[in-house]
Protein backbone atom coordinates (compact mmCIF):
# COMPACT_ATOMS: atom_id res chain seq x y z
CA UNK A 1 0.00 0.00 0.00
CA UNK A 2 3.17 2.89 0.58
CA UNK A 3 4.29 1.96 -2.92
CA UNK A 4 1.01 2.65 -4.40
CA UNK A 5 0.87 5.39 -1.97
CA UNK A 6 4.27 6.98 -2.93
CA UNK A 7 3.49 5.79 -6.71
CA UNK A 8 0.16 7.78 -6.83
CA UNK A 9 0.75 10.77 -4.62
CA UNK A 10 0.64 13.24 -7.30
CA UNK A 11 -2.00 11.83 -9.62
CA UNK A 12 -4.70 11.47 -7.07
CA UNK A 13 -3.68 15.13 -5.22
CA UNK A 14 -3.54 13.26 -1.77
CA UNK A 15 -2.64 16.14 1.05
CA UNK A 16 -2.50 13.53 3.48
CA UNK A 17 -2.51 9.98 4.85
CA UNK A 18 -4.52 8.41 8.11
CA UNK A 19 -2.75 5.12 8.96
CA UNK A 20 -5.04 3.43 11.54
CA UNK A 21 -5.03 0.21 13.01
CA UNK A 22 -2.02 -1.89 13.96
CA UNK A 23 1.32 -1.64 12.32
CA UNK A 24 2.87 -4.39 13.99
CA UNK A 25 1.05 -8.07 15.00
CA UNK A 26 2.63 -8.26 18.37
CA UNK A 27 4.17 -6.42 20.20
CA UNK A 28 6.18 -8.19 22.93
CA UNK A 29 7.44 -11.68 21.61
CA UNK A 30 11.07 -12.11 21.15
CA UNK A 31 11.03 -15.11 18.93
CA UNK A 32 9.07 -15.33 15.82
CA UNK A 33 8.65 -18.79 13.82
CA UNK A 34 4.90 -19.30 14.45
CA UNK A 35 3.08 -21.13 17.01
CA UNK A 36 0.48 -18.99 16.75
CA UNK A 37 2.63 -15.54 16.87
CA UNK A 38 3.89 -14.96 12.82
CA UNK A 39 6.74 -15.36 11.32
CA UNK A 40 8.83 -12.58 13.04
CA UNK A 41 10.00 -11.09 16.59
CA UNK A 42 8.62 -7.79 17.60
CA UNK A 43 12.07 -6.14 16.79
CA UNK A 44 11.90 -7.49 13.54
CA UNK A 45 8.30 -6.81 12.59
CA UNK A 46 8.80 -2.65 13.81
CA UNK A 47 11.70 -2.55 11.34
CA UNK A 48 9.38 -4.51 8.54
CA UNK A 49 6.98 -1.51 9.84
CA UNK A 50 9.54 1.45 9.11
CA UNK A 51 10.66 -0.04 5.94
CA UNK A 52 7.32 -0.06 5.06
CA UNK A 53 6.58 3.73 6.11
CA UNK A 54 10.07 4.98 4.76
CA UNK A 55 8.39 4.54 0.83
CA UNK A 56 6.06 7.44 2.07
CA UNK A 57 8.65 9.97 4.20
CA UNK A 58 9.15 13.89 2.16
CA UNK A 59 6.15 12.36 0.10
CA UNK A 60 2.77 12.94 1.77
CA UNK A 61 2.27 13.38 5.33
CA UNK A 62 1.16 10.72 7.60
CA UNK A 63 -0.90 10.56 10.65
CA UNK A 64 -0.79 7.74 13.30
CA UNK A 65 -3.67 7.06 14.95
CA UNK A 66 -3.87 4.26 17.25
CA UNK A 67 -6.76 2.66 19.21
CA UNK A 68 -6.90 1.75 22.96
CA UNK A 69 -7.85 -2.16 23.37
CA UNK A 70 -10.98 -2.66 25.35
CA UNK A 71 -8.77 -4.94 28.21
CA UNK A 72 -6.79 -1.61 28.92
CA UNK A 73 -9.40 0.98 28.38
Amino acid sequence: MTEWLRENTESWNLQTVLREGDLVEQNDIDTGGGLGYGDQNCDSQWMSARRAMERVYGIVPTIYATATSPRLA
